[in-house]
């Protein structure tokens, strides 16, 4: 089942229950146990008899392989790479048995009402309250079985009829566009974006923004020079009021560069400065290494203060971003000392720490000696194989790339606008964090 089949089905489920068990999992990937992959294809029992007597199995080989992929962590999967969805679909698909074991030992009645699970994401439909919550013990025993934990703060039981599709998304598909002339196109635009940005102000954390970008390429006609020279000041105002947004907003600004669309850049330079110096403080990372890339990308100048907040940030990423900025001498004067940086690429820890990522990149580069990066047996393997992960052959025309390791090559084509998803561009990149 797709996210966008969620509705439909809501609404099928909802004609035949009185209430809905909403909850999903505390940190999914993070918290996934590696061992539980054994217990996930054979039983927890099963699998510690095989290890008492020395056999394999092919769960044991996977939780292995895994493990030898992050320096023998058995807590957490990567976040990111299409493997990950299917080694967490194991668990979890053997936690959905679980829990229909737990639930029918408990129930009085042999009819159960269905429900439906997205990932981590679970609804199940009951015909009383009691039963619901039959339904939410028999879920926290099934995950505690294979070492997770239900997130309390996401987990509810609802009476029925509930909404079976979000409101804000529901008045945003609602707005129709005017493209009878430029004129109309333009004033249609505004009113739609006054719209949007009280949405989001309303629901700061639904992706009303990205939302709103989507459905503005689908739906109103950009025809007009003066319509995209708007789209292009509310693309940039979203920066601020939504900065979660900056992938689509980046994605949407060189979709509109490529149709011609004139973008001032000196106001998105403020912008971006601005964001960059507010969220560095935060250790936002996402929203900052992205903030940098589109500094990079569109030849902005990043100012001497923004470049001193990201040095002072803990996210590697951000680091190596602005360093590419540095190396395409893009930061203001005066520019504030790498040595502190490079410092912690060269710990002896770095390479099993949070900066791994940081001693990798500048020991590939030649930053540093990469002495202690050479030293553990996986990285000097990936730096004789020539994986990189940002790729300084790429990275000046718009592309990040992690060859070689937890995901795709990825490139962004213009005319495929509607088919990006989360790992294109700096969305590889979120399984490093």
């Amino acid at each position: 089942m797709e996210f966008n089949d969620r509705p439909g089905k809501r609404a099928e489920l909802g004609t035949r229950a009185r209430f809905l068990l909403k909850s999903d999992l505390s940190e999914c990937y993070g918290s996934l146990y590696t061992h539980s992959l054994e217990w996930a294809l054979t039983s927890k029992e099963s699998a510690k008899e095989q290890r008492r007597l020395g056999l394999r199995s092919p769960g044991a080989d996977l939780d292995s392989a895994i493990r030898l992929g992050q320096l023998g962590q058995t807590k957490g999967i990567p976040i990111g790479p299409d493997t990950s969805l299917a080694v967490a679909e194991l668990i979890l698909s053997a936690m959905d048995h679980r829990f229909d074991q737990n639930l029918r030992s408990s129930s009085a009645s042999g009819s159960l009402l269905p429900g439906f699970r997205l990932i981590d994401d679970f609804e199940y439909y009951a015909s009383s309250r009691s039963e619901a919550e039959d339904a939410l013990l028999a879920w926290e025993l099934a995950a505690s079985h294979f070492e997770l934990q239900i997130n309390i703060d996401k987990t509810e039981i609802l009476a029925l009829p509930h909404e079976v599709e979000t409101d804000w998304v529901i008045t945003l598909s609602q707005f129709q566009f005017d493209s009878r002339n430029a004129t109309a196109s333009l004033d249609s635009l505004i009113r739609f974006f006054s719209l949007v940005f009280r949405l989001s102000g309303e629901h700061p954390h639904g992706a009303v923004i990205t939302k709103a970008i989507f459905q503005v390429f689908k739906d109103c006609s950009l025809s007009s020079p003066q319509v995209r020279k708007t789209f292009v000041e509310f693309l940039m105002a979203s920066l601020l009021v939504d900065p979660s947004s900056c992938k689509f907003v980046y994605i949407a600004l060189e979709r509109l560069r490529s149709i011609g669309a004139v973008i001032d850049t000196d106001v998105l330079s403020g912008t971006l400065n601005e964001v960059v110096v507010f969220h560095s403080r935060l250790e936002h990372g996402y929203v900052v290494s992205w903030a940098l890339f589109m500094i990079h990308q569109f030849g902005l100048e990043l100012s001497s203060e923004g470049a001193s907040a990201v040095i002072e940030m803990s996210d590697n990423l951000s680091l190596l971003v602005l360093d590419a900025i540095d190396d395409a001498a893009l930061i203001v004067p005066p520019m504030p000392s790498f040595a502190t940086v490079l410092a912690r690429a060269e710990e002896p820890g770095a390479p099993y720490g949070p900066d791994w990522l940081l001693a990798y990149e500048f020991a590939a580069q030649g930053k540093t000696s990469g002495t202690h990066v050479r030293s553990e047996p996986l990285m000097k393997l990936l730096l004789a194989s020539g994986v990189r992960f940002l790729d300084g052959a790429t990275f000046p025309a718009g592309l990040l790339s992690a060859q070689g390791v937890g995901g795709d090559e990825i490139e962004y084509e213009p005319d495929r606008f509607f088919e990006v998803r989360s790992r294109d561009l700096l969305g590889t990149w979120t399984y490093l964090r």
